[in-house]
């Protein structure tokens, strides 16, 4: 195997693993919901851990530069693993909780922060923006395996099983951070930065943070409202639109004009939280979550690596720059759902989320 591709593999195998402790926490709500709280409530206890998120990005985007990647993602894996493993002992949401999505949020900052500036670093130009997409199709793939894994522990062993499961991913993606190249930028440039031609794809980003985090922080409680109690369905199509994009339409996709399939695709990802209504059983379901997959595996990245290339000196700061504005929006569409969802109800709401994508 070429030196650059093991490099990228071992990206690939740590993210993967410390996606599934992340993606294992989807399934929150229910932990919430069981406890005898409110959709208000979920939002909150959701929206901290983006909060966190928000905070200690800036702090990773400064310290890429003088502290190698490989540090920064074994360090953010490890708190991310003990602050899942310490949900063992919470029984109410209150101060303890919320401590504890703060823990995540800055283990989650500084791993993932510096997730897309390590593919950057590992392959050629030409190639990055594919590679970007395949990392995103293997964290997507995490976003079926472990909710279907946590909805399986929930099930049969009750949530502290859960937990426990979730962070022990978490320490194998600790260990594979062992093996990643210790690459950090070689200079850090604050002064004559050009943030504004950033600017439009982090909007982007916002507003895509705002579509996906509510549609799948807030689908599986609704879902179990309208008589789907299992939610892995639409985590498994979700992915299943991914690995379409990448497998069978990219070749079809590259040769077409950007802002074309943009649009497209910023339609696909709508269809979901405007169509939440017209979802009666897995059919209807499969066919939405389906495009929701498709669209969102051509945005994220598509985005990324317009940030990064619009940065182009600073690539840790770049990435960083990209998943905070993902993470504000995802934190302003949490906490609003939540009141928005105790207010007007599911529908309405989702409608409302739908609509941002204009």
């Amino acid at each position: 195997m070429h030196k650059r591709e093991h490099k990228f593999t071992i990206v690939i195998l740590a993210n993967f693993f410390f996606f599934l402790n992340f993606s294992q926490l989807v399934l929150l709500p229910k932990f919430i919901i069981h406890l005898g709280y409110s959709t208000m409530d979920v939002g909150i206890v959701m929206g901290i851990f983006n909060i966190a998120v928000i905070c200690t990005l800036p702090l990773v985007g400064l310290i890429s530069s003088r502290v190698n990647r490989r540090a920064l993602f074994f360090l953010g894996s490890l708190v991310m693993a003990i602050g899942t493993y310490l949900f063992v002992r919470v029984d109410r949401v209150g101060l303890e909780m919320y401590m504890l999505r703060t823990l995540q949020g800055i283990g989650f900052a500084f791993a993932f922060g510096i997730s897309g500036a390590m593919v950057f670093d590992t392959v050629l130009g030409g190639a990055r923006r594919r590679y970007l997409g395949l990392l995103t199709a293997s964290n997507m793939v995490t976003h079926a395996i472990g909710p279907s894994i946590g909805e399986f522990m929930i099930a049969s062993y009750g949530f502290m099983q859960y937990f426990m499961s979730a962070s022990l991913f978490g320490l194998i993606a600790a260990a594979f951070a062992l093996g990643l190249p210790g690459i950090r930028d070689r200079r850090y440039i604050i002064r004559g930065l050009n943030l504004k031609a950033a600017a439009p794809f982090v909007a982007g980003s916002v507003l895509l943070g705002m579509i996906f985090g509510s549609t799948v922080v807030f689908l599986p409680p609704y879902l179990m409202r309208v008589g789907i109690e299992n939610s892995s369905l639409f985590f498994i199509t979700f992915v299943s639109g991914g690995f379409i994009l990448w497998v069978f339409l990219y070749r079809f996709f590259k040769n077409r004009d950007r802002l074309i399939i943009y649009a497209f695709a910023v339609i696909m990802i709508m269809m979901l939280p405007l169509m939440v209504y017209f979802i009666r059983g897995n059919t209807s379901l499969v066919c939405l979550a389906l495009l929701f997959g498709v669209g969102y595996s051509y945005l994220y990245p598509t985005l990324n690596g317009l940030t990064m290339s619009s940065l182009p000196r600073t690539k840790g700061l770049a990435n960083a720059l990209f998943v905070w504005a993902f993470n504000l929006g995802m934190a302003i569409a949490l906490f609003a759902f939540g009141i928005m969802s105790s207010l007007y109800g599911y529908r309405k709401s989702f409608f409302a989320v739908g609509l941002t994508g204009l």
